[in-house]
């Protein structure tokens, strides 16, 4: 009796231990190779690329969002088409469900708002709320100090996504770069 008395917390401890350790949310990572491919095409941090996608769609190919953003990377059709035309290829928008064009699209967009802004942060910022807000916040003094780097911005999804992207870039550091 006085054996069970023992053992019985630690069994409760074990098995609740399991319960989070299993239900703990974990980062996929898949086109590893793609991903990594591309990313250096363009300049980017592949771990950055694969945060983006896990924070866009958990790389769900034929992820298509409430606001009609498609594909691995969440690019929305009209930004797709100026990305086309920047880069002088074809439009369709059924290809952007295609991992290989969505890539090549939502890199090339994330390392010309790099360029662009000269700050991870800021980018995604960008790539989240649209280069438009970005451009008004950089110059309103509660979000940047400097008008080069975003320290928040009045979206409260923005600065959430911010935080989980750069959150995961930590994690798929083990795998990139």
């Amino acid at each position: 009796m006085k054996l069970w008395k023992l053992i019985l917390p630690f069994l409760l401890f074990l098995i609740i231990a399991l319960i989070i350790i299993v239900n703990l949310p974990l980062y996929p990572l898949k086109h590893q190779n793609l991903i990594s491919d591309t990313a250096k095409a363009y300049g980017v941090e592949s771990s950055l690329i694969a945060a983006v996608i896990y924070a866009e769609s958990c790389f769900e190919e034929k992820a298509v969002s409430e606001k009609g953003a498609l594909g691995l990377m969440q690019i929305m059709p009209q930004t797709a088409k100026w990305l086309c035309e920047q880069l002088s290829i074809d439009f369709d928008e059924k290809k952007l469900l295609e991992k290989e064009y969505n890539l090549n699209l939502g890199i090339y967009y994330l390392s010309y708002l790099i360029e662009k802004f000269r700050d991870t942060k800021t980018a995604l910022c960008a790539y989240n709320a649209g280069e438009g807000n970005v451009q008004k916040w950089l110059f309103q003094t509660k979000y940047s100090q400097n008008q080069t780097i975003l320290e928040y911005t009045p979206f409260h999804e923005t600065n959430k996504y911010c935080k989980n992207v750069l959150k995961a870039q930590k994690y798929y550091k083990k795998f990139f770069d």
